[in-house]
């Protein structure tokens, strides 16, 4: 098992080469970038929606619950433990559970806007669909887009490391 050990070694030095100073898959930029992705799926829900043209109404819907749809989302995600997956090795498995995960938000929200009186908090159902949508494929693609990234840093180093030439001592074998 020598040679696993050497990969594994070439490998880690390899792979932190391309690190860069910010690391975007750290516990919170992950939750950044769930919520900075259901922020955007919510307002495209609108846009799709209204066919790019929100009646004032609706905007100040949109933007007075955009922050809590955001925050209450990756907070699901952390109650419901969806961030102890490390993203490299994300798997169909943790898609599913992700999908379940977004599901239930989305479950909440149509309770709430089916049990509240026609208020600002009341959002339409198209929107709640859209944006599950838009969310939960948004958050997948960040996830492979992650594995996608490491696989090919990974094959990357490992191709540089069969392509060290091997040194021979003299009057060897090598």
């Amino acid at each position: 098992m020598p040679g696993l050990c050497i990969a594994k070694t070439v490998l880690a030095k390899k792979t932190n080469m391309y690190k860069s100073p910010i690391d975007f898959y750290s516990p919170l930029h992950q939750k950044l970038i769930d919520g900075l992705i259901s922020g955007i799926s919510f307002y495209l829900a609108y846009q799709t929606l209204f066919e790019g043209h929100v009646p004032a109404p609706a905007a100040a819907q949109m933007w007075m619950l955009l922050p809590p749809v955001m925050v209450a989302r990756v907070s699901l995600n952390v109650a419901l433990r969806s961030y102890r997956t490390i993203w490299k090795y994300v798997s169909l498995r943790d898609a599913i559970v992700l999908a379940r995960t977004y599901t239930l938000f989305s479950a909440v929200l149509v309770a709430l806007r089916y049990s509240l009186p026609r208020t600002i908090f009341r959002i339409p159902l198209g929107i709640i669909v859209t944006e599950l949508l838009l969310s939960f494929l948004g958050a997948a693609a960040a996830r492979v887009a992650r594995r996608l990234l490491y696989e090919r840093i990974a094959a990357h180093a490992l191709t540089n490391q069969n392509d060290t030439p091997v040194r021979s001592e003299p009057g060897g074998q090598g």
